[in-house]
């Protein structure tokens, strides 16, 4: 071969060369642009926050404990509304979708509608209940007064407690039976908004105690300018077992000096809003931090405040099943079946169970209470 082809052959192989990495550059830019087309078009589903408001089309009030259900892809959510008639609930999407809203109250007309879930905008529409029609006339509740432990003196005044029959309703049909319960409270005029429906069952949704209609009753409320004390009270033998499980979403305390708490309590039936005449045992929650330490408390009756359980307190997102065995002029308590070492001192004569809540002004409890059984009966 001679110099000349000798070049003319190194020359080519160069070219080659070139022109085999020329073509994998033009290969690496296509599959990027590819990636990025791909990358740019696949956005992941984000969850976003959605929130709505229910309120009286009469009034313009807002409406706590509403249930609303939202029927879009996978698992309708259910949420309530708080005190100020907002809901929120968490949608996992990519696109605009479309779903229909139902809400339920009690004492209005149930309210469905076809809505679409917008991804650039997370207010739903107001949501307007019309009352159901007045069949007849409300039957105001007494008054109760109240002041704060460690004085704390209760008058109500007095009223039968119907006994529990086979036919009563139950909070698993979302009542809160006259029959069985007797509302108490320390704002006069909220409770005066209370009232017994057509159906025998209290409305008490603004004192922000309801039944679901699975079975759980709700303590739900926030944000009052004044303290406030609200319950229900039902009647139980002198040797009677009081089951039931409580679930805590959320307990807030602006200021610290006066607890808030979720109290269970055996009372005296002639003084059912008395608190310091009751053996309880209570959720208390005493520090202002976002998730504050939630203790459980023992106390007698005739004791003013109670005394924390030694070396246990309540673990948020668990529920704990709680049994009070009543026998003779004692109490037993027991947390998920375990005793506690105290046994409680209980109000002589005739007695009541009950379930209420102390809150602090600004204060804030959401409280789940499920499966209550006053000697293996559901109430």
């Amino acid at each position: 071969m001679t110099k000349k082809e000798i070049a003319n052959f190194a020359s080519t192989r160069v070219n080659i060369r070139k022109g085999a990495m020329i073509l994998a550059l033009i290969g690496l830019v296509i599959l990027s642009v590819a990636g990025c087309t791909r990358s740019a078009t696949l956005v992941p589903p984000v969850e976003s926050e959605y929130i709505g408001r229910v309120i009286d089309v009469g009034n313009q009030q807002p409406i706590m404990g509403a249930k609303v259900t939202l029927d879009v892809q996978g698992n309708p959510p259910i949420v309530y509304t708080d005190a100020e008639g907002v809901y929120h609930f968490y949608l996992v999407i990519n696109s605009n979708i479309s779903g229909q809203v139902k809400v339920e109250a009690q004492g209005y007309q149930i309210y469905t509608r076809n809505i679409s879930i917008l991804l650039d905008n997370k207010r739903i529409e107001d949501i307007r209940l019309t009352r159901l029609p007045p069949t007849s006339t409300p039957q105001q509740l007494p008054v109760s007064t109240f002041t704060p432990e460690p004085t704390s003196t209760f008058t109500l005044t007095p009223t039968s407690i119907a006994a529990s029959t086979p036919q009563v309703k139950t909070f698993a049909e979302a009542c809160i039976s006259s029959k069985t319960w007797t509302p108490h409270s320390a704002d006069a005029n909220m409770f005066n908004s209370i009232f017994t429906m057509s159906d025998g069952c209290y409305d008490m949704g603004p004192v922000g105690i309801f039944a679901d209609g699975s079975g759980v009753l709700h303590i739900l409320d926030k944000n009052k300018r004044d303290h406030v004390s609200y319950g229900i009270a039902a009647p139980i033998n002198n040797d009677s077992v009081i089951e039931f499980k409580v679930f805590v979403d959320s307990m807030y305390l602006l200021e610290e000096g006066n607890p808030l708490y979720a109290s269970f309590a055996v009372a005296s039936a002639s003084d059912p809003a008395s608190e310091k005449n009751t053996a309880r045992f209570k959720l208390q929650v005493e520090q202002t931090n976002i998730k504050p330490v939630i203790i459980f408390v023992l106390a007698d009756a005739g004791e003013n405040n109670g005394a924390a359980v030694g070396g246990r307190h309540y673990g948020y997102g668990n529920t704990y099943a709680i049994r009070l065995e009543l026998t003779g002029n004692v109490m037993s308590v027991y947390i998920n079946d375990v005793k506690m070492h105290e046994m409680l001192s209980l109000p002589v004569g005739s007695r009541v169970f009950r379930i209420g809540y102390n809150l602090p002004a600004f204060a804030s409890i959401d409280i789940n209470v499920m499966d209550v059984k006053i000697d293996g009966v559901l109430k």
